[in-house]
């Protein structure tokens, strides 16, 4: 029987063949459980976990104190250059809602806020930044991989969620933001 490469099963002992076999599936296997894992979201319409965190300004901030108004949460890390990229976009959207109801928080998963200090700087954020050093609230979301991005309406309902980030996305912020803000 021929295998590719001109190999033929007769040179390989069967305990060769069943371990190249497994070695198969289980890397099928694997390629699929990742794709499961990164498939995983928040869910839409329910009540968005309360949590509470410091913020990089040292105050303590409970997402559910922002009911009846709408908060766009951002999770990211600053070792995450599509998180980076994202940031312009929601200081632009932090900026427009300004004195508003709306609201732009971010939370960050490093493990040194002295560094994401650092970063707040250099990227001039403008709005909070919440510090979720020992990942209690990332995993209360059960996230898939950074950034995500949550949309939480004024009853306190994850009404849009988003992972990952590209050029072009801030469409569906606005579009989301302006439709919530206007409920």
């Amino acid at each position: 029987m021929e295998l590719g490469n001109g190999l033929r099963a007769g040179n390989f002992t069967k305990p060769v063949l069943a371990k190249a076999i497994l070695i198969r599936i289980l890397f099928v296997f694997a390629m699929m459980l990742s794709i499961v894992a990164d498939s995983a979201l928040p869910p839409v319409n329910m009540t968005a976990p309360d949590f509470a965190l410091k913020t990089t300004t040292g105050e303590n901030l409970r997402i559910s104190e922002y009911r009846s108004e709408v908060v766009l949460v951002n999770f990211w890390a600053s070792w995450c250059r599509t998180c980076r990229s994202e940031i312009p976009l929601l200081r632009e959207l932090a900026d427009e809602y300004a004195g508003t109801d709306v609201h732009v928080l971010s939370v960050n998963i490093d493990d040194d806020a002295e560094h994401v200090g650092h970063v707040i700087r250099d990227m001039k954020i403008n709005y909070p930044v919440l510090l979720d050093d020992q990942h209690r609230v990332a995993k209360l979301y059960d996230l898939p991989k950074l950034p995500v991005t949550m949309l939480i309406d004024r009853e306190g309902v994850l009404r849009f969620v988003h992972s990952g980030y590209k050029s072009g996305d801030e469409a569906f912020y606005r579009d989301e933001l302006a439709r919530l803000a206007a409920e």
